[in-house]
């Protein structure tokens, strides 16, 4: 079962100097909620923009997920449903 994580990384200004500056390492992981990590999907430099990422989550249950993104220097954690 293939799922859509879709992603927002966040403009860093429109000076062509701040995208290359916004171009660094990103990662997308996927974590169950006692925290164990699943899965990285994204692992590598992205422009600002919008993303979509599919995820097989084929022999994993229903459930809540969480996915980190780190880009930047931050992470931010969200939440995800896995319905089957």
């Amino acid at each position: 079962m293939l799922s859509i994580v879709q992603v927002g990384l966040g403009e860093f200004g429109k000076a062509r100097g701040d995208l290359l500056a916004g171009c660094r390492q990103n990662l997308l992981k996927i974590f169950d909620l006692l925290g164990r990590q699943l899965e990285t999907l994204v692992e590598g430099d992205l422009l600002p923009g919008n993303y979509v990422v599919e995820w097989d989550a084929t022999g994993l249950p229903s459930g809540v997920y969480l996915y980190a993104l780190t880009w930047n220097g931050r992470t931010e954690f969200r939440r995800m449903m896995v319905v089957k």
